[in-house]
């Protein structure tokens, strides 16, 4: 009932419903903030709060709450902007060129991208892997650098991930082809600039771009941290903006990188819970997978065992532990990522010891 509800409010957000079969009661509501909380959508939310019939609507306290979240989060998002302005231009400062990824760069596809709340900054540079470790080392030594990006603080409030792959992919043979496309896709990324503050533009994905590599970001969740609601909200948008050839080409190279399963389940949840119209899917979709899916991302993405707060409170040992349990959930749906996603954890750990040379 509670995922229902939340459901429900989410499509009053989109416009896809007008109002709750019934009324919840106090405590529903108190649940339903709780879950836009965990779900980083308070913001979003709030605006089904007013398109609600007023009988309908939490009760005032909450309201009023609802009301000052959502203006502080909005007066965040313009100071993000900002900031992230000013890193970007430090980047090119410094001669490289940069491509904002998810976060912030997503939320310009909402109709008000400043209810979006937003983290940490991902940026994608035109460098090596070697040198943007280097330069990320140059502000913070021995900060920690993965197979596909390092962390670069910036400040106590902000933390940039400095990409030099987009993303990666468990199975060899899919990333494989998953970074030559990145390679192949790269100049149009950097060259896409659209404005974002105070009249300055910065470049991000096209939504061709986005529609696969978001894709694949999902991928590398679905075996780790778990998947938000907050970044399915984002892949609506996305889609939501692509023209028939961005679907069609998006599809073929998702297909090409072996994730084409995984797309037909996120289709079906676009459809059962997002309530997208069936034109403005990226495929058919995949009903038993898509459940699966669904039921998976319930229990171990921001809601469950797997939200990024509960994997902060378990040790190395425990975290591994889990996931190799994790995996083997996985494996009767998703037999190749989840076999290949261990040995690529061993392959991530050797690479980082090759690469603490820099």
């Amino acid at each position: 009932m509670q995922y229902y509800s939340f459901f429900r409010l989410m499509q009053v957000a989109l416009g896809k419903a007008e109002a709750f079969p019934e009324s919840p009661s106090d405590d529903e509501w108190t649940q339903l903030y709780r879950s836009a909380v965990e779900q980083s959508l308070v913001g979003v939310l709030y605006d089904a709060l007013q398109h609600l019939p007023e009988q309908q609507r939490p009760p005032k306290p909450l309201m009023r709450k609802w009301f000052s979240d959502t203006n502080s989060i909005e007066r965040k998002y313009v100071q993000l902007a900002q900031l992230t302005l000013s890193v970007v231009r430090r980047f090119e400062s410094d001669g490289y060129r940069v491509c904002l990824l998810k976060g912030i760069g997503n939320s310009l596809h909402y109709p008000n991208p400043k209810v979006r709340q937003c983290g940490d900054v991902d940026v994608w540079l035109d460098a090596s892997p070697a040198e943007c470790i280097r330069y990320a080392h140059r502000y913070r030594p021995g900060t920690k650098a993965l197979y596909h990006n390092v962390e670069m603080p910036v400040n106590s409030q902000l933390e940039v991930d400095i990409h030099y792959r987009p993303s990666h992919l468990y199975t060899p043979w899919g990333n494989k082809r998953a970074q030559r496309l990145f390679l192949q896709w790269k100049e149009e990324q950097f060259c896409h600039s659209v404005p974002m503050v105070e009249g300055e533009s910065v470049a991000v994905p096209t939504v061709r771009f986005n529609l696969v590599y978001l894709i694949c970001h999902f991928n590398q969740h679905l075996f780790n941290e778990g998947i938000g609601f907050r970044q399915l909200m984002d892949y609506y948008f996305i889609l939501a903006d692509a023209t028939d050839e961005d679907r069609q080409s998006a599809m073929a190279m998702v297909e090409h990188i072996g994730l084409g399963k995984l797309a037909r389940a996120l289709m079906y949840i676009m459809k059962e819970v997002f309530l997208m119209d069936d034109r403005l899917l990226l495929a058919e979709v995949d009903e038993p997978t898509g459940r699966f899916l669904l039921q998976e991302i319930l229990a171990t993405g921001n809601f469950g065992q797997f939200g990024e707060d509960a994997e902060k409170k378990r040790n190395k040992v425990e975290r591994n532990w889990r996931r190799l349990r994790h995996n083997f959930h996985l494996l009767s749906v998703f037999p190749a990522d989840a076999i290949c996603e261990p040995l690529f954890r061993v392959y991530q750990w050797v690479w980082r010891q090759w690469m603490k040379r820099y």
